[in-house]
């Protein structure tokens, strides 16, 4: 995993981004002091980002990203931990996005129509390479199959974009609302974006 810091961070009170598969800094413009995190193709560094966590002051995940978040943090010092257009599960037959289909983008994966499916046109430049891509999708599908989240890191919100193309709409909200019934205070939103938001939101 790699970071990117903006605006300040992490010499100033940050927020932690976890972001999604493939999607590179450049794609962001934070306003906020904002630790990104990105690039999934290797897991060695657990202990720093773990670390990192341990002194943001709040928890933003989109995508994959979700699904990562849940398997490495606990709790930490966050006090809010936000979702995006994603699960806990990240890879899963109800909870997220099919094991099969999973396989299968990888397989046959088409970087231009990721790019179109992910930010609703061909934004290609925030990209990583399509060799890159595949290494993250495998590295992914590894650590989500052998690595299940502990629930024990409380999610406050969730975001889900019901013109997402990428993550389905409906096994997002099947995750979510399954989260709820032991979650009270937890709440979730409904959006009209694509599966990248970020350019008419304003959560980073």
């Amino acid at each position: 995993m790699k970071v990117q810091f903006f605006n300040g961070a992490p010499s100033v009170p940050f927020g932690l981004f976890m972001g999604g598969f493939g999607v590179l800094p450049s794609a962001f413009a934070p306003k906020k002091p904002i630790a990104m995190v990105y690039d999934y193709r290797d897991f060695n560094n657990l202990e720093e980002i773990c670390t990192l966590a341990t002194n943001a002051q709040h928890l933003i995940a989109w995508s994959m990203g979700v699904a990562i978040a849940s398997r490495i943090f606990t709790t930490q010092g966050f006090d809010r931990a936000i979702a995006i257009n994603g699960t806990i599960a990240g890879i899963d037959s109800k909870f997220g996005i099919h094991p099969r289909l999973f396989r299968r983008t990888i397989e046959s994966f088409d970087r231009e129509v990721f790019a179109r499916g992910c930010f609703g046109e061909d934004f290609g430049t925030y990209l990583s390479s399509k060799d890159m891509l595949i290494e993250e999708l495998c590295a992914l599908e590894s650590f989500c199959t052998h690595t299940t989240s502990s629930y024990s890191l409380q999610w406050h919100e969730a975001y889900v974009s019901e013109n997402d193309a990428i993550f389905s709409p409906i096994a997002q909200r099947l995750a979510w609302e399954s989260y709820t019934k032991t979650n009270k205070d937890f709440i979730l939103h409904t959006l009209t974006y694509p599966h990248f938001v970020f350019g008419a939101m304003e959560v980073l």
